[in-house]
């Protein structure tokens, strides 16, 4: 895990809502650009009463084969470490190539080219520090046809919500309608978030058990 961990958020569940979660329940973290729809589960785990997530702005490229099913878990193929933006990265048949710069696309963006002779899913990959373990796991992921390039943008926003099952790295079907969203480039910030039923001016959204996500702020709840 690379020691810049640029952001990190704090996650408290309060007993009230740990009661009445099931035994199979995680908490799930997606990650997407701004306007952009999660199709993958990047971080889950079984929620304990304070979840410490930290990650650095670092992306790897991950290829996986063809397996566009939600509840399905990505089965990757090959990755690089952690690339450069403005790069296009090829992958073939034997294997990812060195990166090429290029220098007319934004910041924070990633290009692939799939130059293998058959479709195949390539997606951004992320390192992340949850609960003092160290996990790295895909972002979001797309079908690419051979000889085609797709350009990924790095992600703006961190949604998190309970959920029964799902795994890290598992296909979704966009968030649920009411999970929590928090703006994640915090630049060495941190944001301390809770669930729970406490009234506070500053609510997120309502999460799928119906309680409340509440920011808070040095470590008291936001009145």
């Amino acid at each position: 895990m690379n020691d810049e961990l640029t952001n990190s958020v704090v996650l408290d569940v309060d007993a009230d809502v740990a009661a009445g979660l099931s035994p199979d329940s995680r908490l799930v973290l997606a990650r997407a650009a701004k306007g952009a729809r999660p199709n993958v589960a990047w971080l889950t785990w079984i929620p304990a009463s304070t979840n410490s997530v930290s990650w650095a702005e670092q992306y790897g490229i991950f290829v996986a084969s063809v397996v566009n099913v939600v509840g399905r878990p990505l089965r990757i193929v090959a990755a690089t470490e952690a690339v450069s933006d403005r790069t296009l990265t090829v992958y073939s048949e034997a294997g990812f190539a060195s990166s090429e710069l290029l220098t007319h696309v934004p910041r924070r963006r990633y290009d692939v080219r799939n130059d293998a002779p058959f479709p195949l899913m390539f997606g951004l990959s992320a390192k992340a520090l949850v609960n003092g373990e160290t996990v790295e796991s895909p972002l979001n992921a797309v079908v690419v046809p051979p000889g085609l390039t797709v350009d990924f943008s790095a992600p703006d926003v961190l949604y998190a919500w309970f959920s029964r099952w799902t795994e890290s790295g598992t296909i979704i079907d966009g968030v649920p309608h009411d999970a929590a969203s928090i703006g994640n480039s915090l630049g060495g910030a941190i944001s301390r978030c809770a669930f729970g039923r406490l009234p506070s001016a500053r609510k997120l959204r309502t999460d799928t058990l119906g309680w409340r996500l509440v920011r808070v702020r040095n470590g008291a709840r936001e009145k």
